[in-house]
């Protein structure tokens, strides 16, 4: 939940971090991928532990930063972290908040309720003395067990194709992009949507510098990756693409970023109460949003809180509405007509001083709310 504007003190710890990482015992993968792919139960105990230990480990480091965050945040007069932060927003993030826990959130409770003990059922089997830790495998994104599709390297000619179809820059740096991604259904998405951010991006830093780019309401970048990492849901781009539908990865994605905006809400509430660290209430709020306990690196994350998730929040929707407005234009195949990448290409140029709200209305594309999120996720 990180953005370029939240870096404020804390660099040297962030260091820290990425050294200490650097020296763990981190599979292939990641330790979700690992604690997945285990067959024997003591073998996927004994990675989720690991896990456990290493977020365990970094949770004073992460004290720190935080720390030193919110005091940098004192000293330039404000209450704090969030309100420091929240200045840079379009949209109160306290509005955006109220707004989607009773229009997005409430109403889609018992739904995902039930749909994660499903998955708690499918993924059992931890040794005995783990139990505690058997809420977090099926959240493993619940794609970790299809990780043999669709190596990194195959998403590389996928997102050239999808560039060139677009007429998006082709100097994106797709080798970059990928590195550090993960095989599988889980890698595809984050490819998509990282495809995205970095095709607007570098459309924007050459047409007027990457510091005007910064300046942009920060909802417009989530935008641009939701609209492209959705496109794996569509089943006309996976017959483009070659991506097969067979077993139930298709169907435990589709869970996977239904659950996603609830966990940008999550991060946003314990944001806005000031609540940092694993509490009482980190558990009950992430057991709300996905329908299980969180896993390990979920809870880490609540040490970097802030506003962000009011951006995921709105950006979500703005994408929803993108991808409404260009099947509309151009059909379900909009991805491969060069009038839908010119359609983006004007639609970035023209961001600049507008918020997420006015250029939706501008275009007539409907209302930044959480009607599109309900409609479009619904399980």
């Amino acid at each position: 939940m990180t953005g370029p504007y939240l870096w404020l003190g804390g660099e040297e710890i962030e260091k820290e971090i990425a050294a200490h990482l650097g020296r763990a015992e981190i599979p292939e993968g990641g330790y979700r991928a690992a604690s997945a792919r285990a067959g024997d139960p003591l073998q996927r105990s004994r990675w989720l532990g690991l896990w456990r230990a290493l977020e365990d480990s970094l949770t004073p480091k992460r004290r720190d930063r935080y720390e030193a965050r919110e005091g940098q945040a004192v000293r330039a007069r404000a209450t704090g972290l969030f309100e420091f932060l929240a200045g840079a927003h379009a949209v109160a993030p306290e509005q955006v908040l109220l707004d989607f826990t009773r229009g997005a959130v409430e109403v889609m409770d018992d739904t995902v309720a039930a749909a994660g003990r499903e998955r708690s059922r499918r993924f059992g089997g931890l040794a005995p003395g783990s139990e505690d830790l058997a809420a977090a495998v099926p959240a493993l994104s619940s794609l970790a067990d299809h990780d043999g599709l669709f190596p990194a390297k195959a998403l590389v000619p996928i997102l050239r194709q999808l560039g060139g179809r677009l007429g998006l820059d082709p100097e994106v740096s797709l080798p970059r992009l990928l590195l550090g991604s993960r095989r599988g259904p889980g890698g595809l998405v984050r490819a998509l949507g990282g495809f995205g951010r970095s095709a607007r991006a570098t459309f924007l830093s050459r047409l007027r510098g990457r510091d005007d780019l910064e300046g942009c309401d920060v909802a417009f970048g989530e935008a641009a990756e939701v609209l492209f990492r959705r496109l794996v849901l569509s089943t006309r781009f996976g017959s483009w693409s070659g991506l097969s539908p067979e077993g139930n990865w298709l169907a435990d994605l589709r869970f996977e970023e239904a659950v996603g905006h609830r966990l940008a809400w999550t991060y946003l509430v314990l944001a806005s109460e000031g609540v940092v660290g694993p509490t009482g209430r980190t558990a009950k709020l992430f057991e709300r949003a996905t329908g299980r306990p969180a896993t390990p690196d979920q809870v880490g994350r609540t040490w970097d809180l802030d506003p962000e998730g009011a951006a995921v929040l709105r950006g979500t929707v703005l994408g929803l509405l993108l991808e409404e407005r260009l099947m509309t234009r151009f059909g379900k195949l909009w991805f491969m007509d060069r009038g839908a990448g010119r359609f983006l290409r004007e639609f970035w140029e023209g961001e600049r001083g507008e918020t997420a709200e006015s250029m939706a209305a501008t275009l007539e594309l409907g209302r930044i709310e959480p009607t599109p999120i309900v409609d479009l996720y619904r399980l």
